[in-house]
C-alpha cells in the first residue's frame, strides 16, 4: 500500500503554473512522465516501502543482484536501468537499482534534497541531444551539483565498499553441472538458462529451466543432462518422490487469458503424467501419502496438507505470519520458513505433536543476522540445507545435519554449518544428492547448476549448536486450527477498528469521464494513391480507465470542416468476464479512392485464452458490420449520403500454441497453429450466407536455439477474391499478413481464390550491441536470410501494361496457369530502444531488405529480377 500510495503522490509532482493546465487537460498534464526514468519511477517507491528497515531496499537478495553485476563487470548504466534491460536476471533492474540508488541519495543527501529533486522534475525540463544531460539528469545535476554518471559510478562504489567490507568474491572452482545446455539426441551449447527451483532423489539431482520449458535431471556419477518432463514457463517448484520415480512440478494455469490458479502436477521421471494433480496448492512436496504444500486465505497463506482431495490445515497464517519452503524430513517432521512481521526463522512442525519449533543458536549469538533473511530451505536425504546472508555479500551456504533423526525423534546435539565463503552468483536452491551438493547460481544474465567444493559431510565454516525452541503460546495459538485467539477472529478484530463505511457495488462506468485524461488534435487525412495528405478539421483525443483497469476506453471526436461532418471513433475493452472483450464503433470518411466513401463500422470480438501446459489454446470469435455510403455529387453533407452497401461478417479464429520468444532472440522456439473462418451474415445478397465464405491457416515453427530457423506455411481460400498478398476487398486484410509475398505486386487484377505460401528463414548472425548513442539503445544487430514462396492460379490475366503474372508457370491451360512465385531474401535489422518519454520505454526494430525474385530473370523485364526495401516495427 505504501509503495502504491508513493507513486500516486511523486507522479503528481507538478509545478502551481501547471496547475490549471491539469485542471483542464486532467492527467495528461504528468509533467514526471516526461521526466522520470524508470529506476527513478520505481526508486522512489522501493526506496519507501523500505524505510522502516524492511522492503527490498534491505533484502539481501536485491543487494546480491547488484553485487554480482559489480563482480562481473556487468554493473547496468543508467540507461540500461531506465527499463531497456532485458535478460532474466536483470528484466526488473529498476526496481532493484532504482530502490538502492533512492535509498543511497536518501541516506548520504537527505530526505530534504531528495524531496527537492522530484519537486523539480514537476517543475523543469531540459532538452538536449545528450542523453545524460537530458531531462531529469539535468534537473539532478541542477539539484546536487554533480554529473549524473559520476553520481552513478559513486553509488557503484559504495555498494562495493559496503556489501564486500574488505572480503572477496570467488569463482567456484568446479565445472558447471548445466548453464543452459539444452537435451536432445546430442548436448547443444545454448544461451543460457533460468533455474528457478533444484530437488534431489534417487540419488540424481533435478531441476527446472523455464527456457527450455523443461525438467531435467543431472547425475553427478556420468555428468550427463537429460530431460525428464514438460515444465510450464511458469513453473517455480519441484521435488522428487523418495524413490526418485516421481515428480511434483509447481505452476499457474491461466483461464479466460486474465484469471490464474495455482497448480501442482505430479509426472514420472519419464514425462507421463500420473493424473495427479492438486489445484489451488503452491510448493507442492511429496508427504506420507500424499503432498504438503500452502493454500491461499485472501493476502494470507496456510500449511496443508493434501491427501486426495480431502485438505487438512496444519497452520494457520495470519497478516503478520507467512510461511514458505514446506519441506517433509520424514514422515513426522516438516520444516518450514516462517516469517513474523517479516523476520524469518526455519522452523520444524511435528505431525504427530502438532508442535512447532524454532531452530535457534543455543547460545543466542548474532541470531537475527543469520535467520533474518533465511532462504531456500529444503531436506535432503540426511541433511536440512538452506541458504542465508546476515546482511553482506552473496548468500551462502547453511546446512543442519538430520542423519540421526528416527521418527519423532530428534537428536539432542543438533548444529548448524554456516559457510562463510562468497561465491559468485550466490548459494540458492542447494540440495544433497550422490555425496555432493548442488545449488543454483544466479549471474548477471542467465542462471547455472553448479556443484559445491566442499561435501556436506566436510563443510568448513562457524559451527552453531543448535536449540530447538517452541513457539510462544500467542504464536501457537494463532496458527494452529481450532485454537485461533479472540482478537485475530473477525469478530474480535472489529473491537480494534474504526467502523467500517457505508460500501456501493462497484460501477466501472461511473469513471468514465472523457475530460480526466485528453487533448486536442487536427484531423489529417490521406487523400487519393500518391501519399498526399490534407488538413480536414481537429477534435479531441481521450483516454478513459476505471480503477481497477476493467474498462479502458479510446475516445475520438472529430469535426471535418471540408465535408461537414463529425467524424470519430470508440474503442472499448472491458475485462469484466474475465478475458477481454472488445467492442468498437467508428464513422469516418475514406478519400483515398476515386470518390469519398462514408465508412460506419461496428465491431465486437474477444480473446478466450485458455493455458495447457507448454500450450495455449485460443478461442477468438468475432462480429463486424461495415456500411458504406459514396459521395453523391456536390457539397452536400456525408450525413445526406444514401448507403448502397452494407456488410455484416463473422469471424472465428482457433488456435494452438507453444511458441514462445524472449526478447533477447530472433525466433524463440516452439509450434503454432491458427485457423481463421470468416463468413457474411448478410440476411440477402449476393453476399448473404453461406456464399462467399473465407478460411486461412497458419503455421509457425522455430528451433532457436537447436537450429537457427524459422518455418512459416500459410493458405487461405477466399470466394470473395484477394489479391496475392492475402488482401480481399471484402474481408480486407489477411492472418498471414507479416509472412505474405509482399516484394511482388499485390496483383489486384488478380481476383484469387486460394493462395498457399510459406517461408524458411535462416538467421546469419546476431549480434549483441547494448550500448546507446544519444537516446537510443542498440540491442543487437542481425541478419537472416530467406527462401520466400506463393503458389496460386493466375487465370490468365495481365495487368493494366500487359504484363503477365509473375513467377514461375508450372502448368498452364486455357483458362490460366498455375504459378510459382519465389524469392530470396536478405535482411539486415537493428534492435533498439528509446526512453525519450522516460514512462513508455519504446522498442523500434528498423530492418532493410533485399529480394532476388529468381523466377523472373528468364523474362524480358530486367527491371523486377531484384527488389530493395525497408520496414519498421514498433512496440511498448
Amino acid at each position: 500500500f505504501l509503495h502504491e500510495l508513493t507513486h500516486a503522490i511523486s507522479l503528481s509532482s507538478r509545478h502551481s503554473s501547471l496547475k490549471a493546465w491539469h485542471t483542464i487537460f486532467g492527467g495528461l498534464v504528468m509533467p514526471t512522465a516526461l521526466t522520470t526514468p524508470s529506476f527513478m519511477l520505481e526508486g522512489v517507491t522501493v526506496s519507501f516501502e523500505s524505510l522502516d528497515g524492511f522492503g527490498r531496499a534491505n533484502d539481501p537478495l536485491v543487494k546480491q543482484r547488484l553485487l554480482q553485476d559489480i563482480h562481473e563487470g556487468a554493473f547496468l548504466t543508467p540507461f540500461q536501468a531506465a527499463g531497456v534491460a532485458e535478460y532474466p536476471n536483470n528484466r526488473a533492474a529498476y526496481y532493484e537499482y532504482g530502490g538502492l540508488f533512492s535509498a543511497w541519495l536518501q541516506q548520504t543527501y537527505g530526505m530534504e534534497q531528495y524531496a527537492r529533486l522530484w519537486q523539480a522534475m514537476g517543475r523543469d525540463f531540459h532538452f538536449s541531444l545528450f542523453f545524460y544531460n537530458y531531462g531529469f539528469f539535468n534537473i539532478f545535476k541542477n539539484v546536487y551539483g554533480m554529473d549524473f554518471p559520476d553520481a552513478w559510478g559513486t553509488f557503484r562504489e559504495f555498494l562495493r565498499e559496503e556489501l564486500l567490507s574488505g572480503k572477496t568474491i570467488e569463482e567456484n572452482p568446479l565445472d558447471p553441472a548445466y548453464r543452459g545446455l539444452i537435451p536432445g539426441p546430442s548436448i547443444i551449447p545454448g544461451k543460457g538458462a533460468v533455474i528457478p527451483a533444484v530437488a534431489s532423489g534417487g540419488g540424481r539431482v533435478y531441476f527446472l529451466d523455464t527456457l527450455t520449458r523443461s525438467a531435467l535431471s543431472y547425475d553427478g556419477a556420468t555428468g550427463k543432462v537429460r530431460r525428464v518432463a514438460p515444465a510450464d514457463a511458469s513453473a517455480y517448484a519441484l521435488d522428487v518422490s523418495p524413490d526418485g520415480e516421481r515428480l511434483l512440478i509447481s505452476s499457474y494455469r491461466d483461464y479466460f487469458t486474465t484469471l490464474s490458479r495455482a497448480v501442482v502436477t505430479e509426472y514420472t521421471v519419464k514425462g507421463r503424467k500420473t493424473g495427479r494433480v492438486y489445484r489451488s496448492l503452491y510448493q507442492g512436496r511429496y508427504f506420507r501419502d500424499g503432498v504438503i504444500g500452502l493454500s491461499s486465505d485472501l493476502h494470507n497463506n496456510n500449511l496443508v496438507f493434501r491427501r486426495g482431495d480431502e485438505e487438512q490445515v496444519l497452520l494457520r497464517g495470519s497478516e503478520d505470519l507467512l510461511y514458505g519452503n514446506p519441506s517433509a524430513i520424514n514422515d513426522v517432521w516438516i520444516a518450514f520458513v516462517a516469517a513474523k512481521k517479516g523476520i524469518r526463522e526455519l522452523c520444524l512442525y511435528n505431525y504427530q505433536t502438532r508442535q512447532v519449533y524454532a531452530l535457534g543458536d543455543a547460545e543466542d549469538q548474532d541470531e537475527g543476522n543469520r535467520w533474518r533473511y533465511i532462504r531456500s530451505a529444503q531436506a535432503s536425504p540426511g541433511w536440512l540445507l538452506f541458504a542465508y546472508n546476515p546482511g553482506r555479500g552473496m548468500y551462502k551456504l547453511g546446512a543442519v545435519d538430520l542423519s540421526g533423526v528416527s521418527g519423532g525423534t530428534l537428536p539432542g546435539d543438533l548444529e548448524a554449518v554456516f559457510t562463510e565463503r562468497d561465491f559468485s552468483g550466490g548459494v540458492s536452491q542447494p540440495v544433497a544428492a550422490g555425496g555432493a551438493i548442488f545449488y543454483r547460481g544466479a549471474f548477471s544474465r542467465f542462471d547455472a547448476l553448479l556443484r559445491y567444493p566442499e561435501g556436506p559431510a566436510a563443510l568448513s565454516g562457524t559451527r552453531v549448536p543448535l536449540a530447538l525452541k517452541p513457539w510462544s503460546a500467542e504464536d501457537t495459538a494463532r496458527a494452529l486450527p481450532g485454537d485461533v485467539p479472540p482478537g485475530n477472529t473477525p469478530e474480535g478484530r472489529a473491537g480494534f477498528q474504526s467502523p467500517a463505511p457505508d460500501t456501493k457495488p462497484y460501477r466501472g462506468i461511473s469513471y468514465m469521464n472523457p475530460f480526466k485524461f485528453w487533448l486536442p488534435l487536427p484531423l489529417i487525412r490521406q487523400t487519393g494513391n500518391d501519399m498526399s495528405w490534407s488538413l480536414d478539421g481537429g477534435g479531441i483525443l481521450s483516454l478513459m480507465i476505471d480503477p481497477t483497469d476493467t474498462n479502458i476506453v479510446w475516445l475520438t471526436i472529430n469535426f471535418d470542416a471540408r465535408s461537414p461532418m463529425a467524424a470519430g471513433s470508440i474503442q472499448w475493452l472491458n475485462y469484466g468476464l474475465g478475458f477481454p472483450l472488445q467492442f468498437s464503433v467508428s464513422d469516418d470518411l475514406d478519400k483515398t479512392g476515386e470518390r469519398d466513401l462514408r465508412l460506419t463500422k461496428a465491431a465486437l470480438d474477444g480473446t478466450l485464452s485458455f493455458d495447457l501446459g507448454n500450450a495455449r489454446f485460443d478461442l477468438i470469435p468475432g462480429l463486424n458490420a461495415v456500411f458504406s455510403a459514396g459521395e453523391s455529387g456536390g457539397n452536400s453533407s456525408p450525413y445526406s449520403w444514401k448507403y448502397d452497401e452494407m456488410r455484416y461478417t463473422a469471424g472465428l479464429g482457433l488456435g494452438v500454441s507453444t511458441l514462445i520468444r524472449p526478447s533477447w532472440t530472433l525466433f524463440g522456439q516452439g509450434l503454432s497453429l491458427y485457423g481463421y473462418a470468416r463468413f457474411p451474415l448478410n440476411p440477402d445478397g449476393p453476399y448473404s450466407f453461406p456464399s462467399l465464405p473465407r478460411f486461412e491457416g497458419v503455421f509457425s515453427a522455430a528451433a532457436e536455439p537447436y537450429l537457427p530457423l524459422r518455418l512459416q506455411l500459410y493458405g487461405a481460400w477466399d470466394e470473395q477474391g484477394m489479391d496475392l498478398h492475402g488482401s480481399s476487398g471484402y474481408y480486407q486484410d489477411a492472418a498471414f499478413s507479416p509472412a505474405a509475398l509482399f516484394e511482388y505486386p499485390g496483383q489486384k487484377h488478380i481476383s484469387l481464390e486460394w493462395l498457399l505460401g510459406g517461408e524458411a528463414e535462416l538467421k546469419l548472425f546476431s549480434l549483441d550491441i547494448q550500448n546507446n548513442l544519444s537516446h537510443f539503445y542498440y540491442h543487437r544487430l542481425y541478419s537472416s536470410l530467406s527462401w520466400r514462396g506463393a503458389f496460386y492460379d493466375d487465370q490468365g490475366l495481365r495487368d493494366r501494361e500487359g504484363n503477365a503474372a509473375e513467377g514461375t508457370r508450372l502448368y498452364a491451360s486455357s483458362q490460366g496457369s498455375y504459378r510459382l512465385a519465389q524469392s530470396l531474401m536478405l535482411r539486415l535489422g537493428l534492435v533498439i530502444t528509446t526512453v525519450i518519454i522516460p514512462l513508455a520505454p519504446l522498442t523500434i526494430t528498423p530492418y532493410g531488405w533485399g529480394a532476388w525474385k529468381f523466377p523472373n530473370m528468364y523474362d524480358d523485364n530486367r527491371s523486377n529480377d531484384f527488389t530493395l526495401g525497408m520496414g519498421l516495427s514498433v512496440s511498448f
